[in-house]
């Protein structure tokens, strides 16, 4: 993943740059195209995270590969359409038991009035 990642800005491990020539350098459309061929790799992130060692896992993680990945799953409709309604459920359960809480310590009384204060 650090080779396909290899960006053209950023020095390599010999001081170059990650391309070696002008001809060899990828463009925009091709980087964005290989990007999208191994972004449909089945089970690629099971694969990532089955990594025994933790230093490597970290250093795909930190691959500009991965990173646009990410943010390309971090984009699309569904993804941001399932963390509204994981927040929105979070806070209900939150304040239900923030309520339950309360009226169990106050000894049976309702704790309507915490639980607005709490929103």
């Amino acid at each position: 993943l650090e080779l396909l990642s290899s960006d053209p800005e950023t020095p390599d491990f010999y001081g170059g740059s990650g391309g070696t020539t002008n001809k060899g350098i990828p463009t925009k459309e091709e980087r964005g195209k290989l990007y999208k061929r191994v972004s449909r790799i089945d089970y690629l992130h099971p694969a990532i995270l089955a990594l025994e060692d933790i230093d490597m896992c970290n250093r795909v993680a930190n691959t500009h590969l991965m990173r646009h990945i990410q943010d390309e799953e971090l984009r699309k409709r569904q993804t941001l359409l399932m963390a509204f309604f994981d927040l929105l459920f979070h806070l209900l359960l939150l304040g239900a038991f923030t309520s339950a809480t309360f009226f169990y310590l106050g000894g049976g009384e309702y704790g309507g009035r915490y639980l607005i204060t709490f929103f």
